[in-house]
């Protein structure tokens, strides 16, 4: 819990939060009475898993107060209030989306694509409406794992749906993935509370069904990735613009953060791009997954780089950025804008 906590604030209101609501949660909604006497152990433990999160918390908060950044704390941010409505309509088609359920306009349903989506979508309602079900069914459940699992993940459901209409996690799909993990482990949970202790055949028919469909739908995703052709990737803009960067001798730079990790990663380190922020004004380190000595004057670097989108380049020519006013040559690759310069950047 401590090294859990100390991750800061975007797992902390995926894993602490709902795991302490879902312990205390199952013990305030016993129907027996709550006696301090008999529960002192259990708050004991309770209070030490707490303050043992909150020393984490503080601890990893403390460490990283000199590196701000906006991405992972994503969960601490509101969006513009006009945005709410349209981030609550796209929940559900981003909720499909993220299972792999996203055909193209006037694609037949009666085909083997049209099939594999219609399952996709069978198995994202199931993902979503167990959940629903195990909570109604919640004074029902003997177990008490299951109590506590079923809590634990109302809460993760509330914390990030909350952030996804009120904040900004709606700008990226994948931070869905969460739920979609959680709904398949509730899933698993509720098959195993039909077999063990419900008797009627109608409800264990359709936690076969369910989990079936769940099951087949990971077989159907696997299988879509394995037979995916080897050179797949190739037609990936950021393994031409990589190409690019080699033919011009173009080995040590800086770009935004997805940049920077997909062309280091895709050339594995030939060409090593650093994360950095571009705003109006100037531009910085982002103290996001870095090192300080990565900014540092390289040995046997002669020229460095940045790597910047179209839009933004344009953008900055438009506020005449100093970027743009100090660079010594200028290439583009792709949808990409690459500035040479024969300085580093940074003075660190």
């Amino acid at each position: 819990m401590f090294l859990c906590a100390s991750n800061g604030n975007s797992v902390m209101p995926l894993t602490v939060i709902p795991l302490f609501a879902g312990i205390i949660g199952e013990k305030l909604l016993r129907q027996e009475p709550l006696s301090l006497k008999q529960s002192s152990g259990f708050w004991c433990s309770v209070m030490i898993l707490f303050l043992v999160s909150v020393v984490g918390y503080l601890w990893g908060t403390n460490l990283a107060s000199a590196y701000p950044s906006e991405y992972a704390d994503g969960y601490l941010i509101y969006s513009d209030i006009s945005n709410w409505p349209d981030n609550f309509l796209r929940l559900f088609t981003s909720w499909l989306t993220l299972l792999g359920a996203a055909p193209a306009a006037n694609d037949p349903i009666v085909s083997l694509s049209g099939f594999s989506v219609l399952l996709k979508i069978c198995a994202g309602i199931f993902l979503a409406g167990i959940p629903v079900f195990m909570l109604i069914s919640y004074s029902k459940i003997k177990s008490r794992a299951i109590r506590i699992y079923t809590l634990t993940h109302w809460t993760l459901t509330a914390v990030i749906l909350f952030g996804w209409i009120f904040g900004e996690l709606s700008n990226l799909t994948w931070r869905l993935s969460p739920l979609v993990y959680s709904s398949a482990v509730m899933t698993a949970f509720f098959f195993h509370w039909v077999l063990t202790e419900q008797r009627g055949l109608i409800m264990k028919r359709l936690a076969c069904v369910s989990v079936l469909t769940v099951i087949a739908t990971c077989l159907l995703i696997f299988s879509e990735v394995v037979s995916l052709p080897s050179n797949y990737l190739a037609v990936n803009p950021h393994f031409a613009l990589a190409a690019f960067l080699k033919e011009k001798n173009l080995t040590y730079g800086y770009a935004e953060f997805w940049e920077a990790a997909a062309l280091t990663v895709i050339t594995d380190s030939d060409i090593q791009v650093r994360n950095i922020l571009i705003n109006d004004d100037f531009y910085s380190i982002h103290f996001y997954q870095t090192n300080i000595n990565w900014y540092r004057d390289q040995e046997n670097v002669e020229q460095y780089f940045i790597v910047v989108s179209s839009s933004l380049y344009e953008h900055m020519v438009s506020v005449e950025h100093f970027l743009i006013q100090t660079m010594d040559e200028i290439y583009q690759a792709e949808n990409y804008i690459i500035l040479v310069y024969n300085h580093n950047l940074f003075s660190v």
